[in-house]
């Protein structure tokens, strides 16, 4: 069993646990006003992620290889962001949960935070998966226009284009498809604060995704396919409250090599990204 599956799953008991404690802890002081409530949920919650913590970092997967020390390492760190979040929000009820408007605050939150925890385990597993092979497809027949029309209107985005081809059918899973091209794109909106074009040409049939934005140094243009890889922070603009792991990109890399597509960048700094899907 690979060191990502042991650490996803390992780390899904422990986060569940944390998630259902603090719930508990929410739920006892809207309807108790219960401190000793609050105190045990602070409590489980400090030694569930000091003992993920320890997990990870102190190699209880039996890893060897310096690369899986980085990942499990990485995994640590953002598992823990989130966390935080959650218990600061927990610590700040304790003292001002009677306040409605910090009621709110803290429950809202609380659920984005929970929400990340669960994008983050669910993309954790899904390497793990397909890492062992064990990517289960369900192949159809697709339009491969009407498949990316879906994906760019369930953004509600302005800021994207749609520019269709002439129609060309493929076979392959349309739920992963979708998850490839909507990573592709989210990574094209989150570095850039003007237009992205999602185009379908044919002859030969690709699929390209064009940004305006930071653009991506040629060193950097294969590493963003890794593993909780991030270009240089000082030039990112992730929007608030969005989780960005450095996963999205990795899923993306498998789904397109388990579909046989072809994924090639052309990137120049402060000019933007051409992501190019080539079928």
């Amino acid at each position: 069993m690979s060191y990502a599956t042991n650490a996803a799953k390992f780390a899904s008991i422990l986060l569940a646990t944390i998630f259902i404690v603090n719930l508990a802890a929410l739920a006892g002081f809207y309807f108790f006003s219960n401190d000793a409530i609050i105190f045990c949920a602070n409590l489980i919650s400090l030694v569930l992620v000091v003992v993920l913590s320890f997990a990870l970092r102190k190699n209880l997967f039996q890893s060897k290889d310096t690369a899986e020390e980085k990942f499990l390492s990485a995994a640590s760190h953002e598992f823990r962001t989130p966390l935080t979040v959650i218990r600061g929000y927990v610590d700040m009820l304790e003292t001002y949960g009677d306040d409605k408007e910090i009621f709110l605050e803290s429950v809202k939150a609380i659920k984005i935070s929970a929400k990340n925890l669960q994008l983050l385990l669910e993309n954790l597993l899904f390497i793990a998966r397909a890492e062992q092979n064990n990517l289960t497809l369900q192949k159809t027949k697709i339009e491969l226009n009407e498949l990316l029309k879906i994906v760019v209107e369930s953004f509600h985005n302005p800021r994207i284009n749609f520019v269709r081809g002439e129609d060309f059918f493929i076979t392959g899973d349309e739920k992963f498809l979708k998850k490839m091209f909507t990573e592709f794109i989210e990574n094209a909106l989150n570095f850039s604060s003007g237009s992205v074009v999602v185009e379908l040409k044919n002859s030969p049939v690709t699929v390209k995704i064009v940004d305006t934005g930071i653009g991506i140094k040629k060193d950097d243009q294969q590493k963003i396919f890794e593993k909780f890889f991030r270009v240089d922070k000082s030039r990112t603009k992730i929007e608030e409250n969005k989780i960005s792991a450095g996963l999205g990109l990795t899923i993306a890399k498998y789904i397109a090599e388990s579909h046989k597509i072809k994924i090639k960048i052309i990137s120049e700094i402060d000019k933007g990204t051409t992501i190019i899907c080539k079928f």
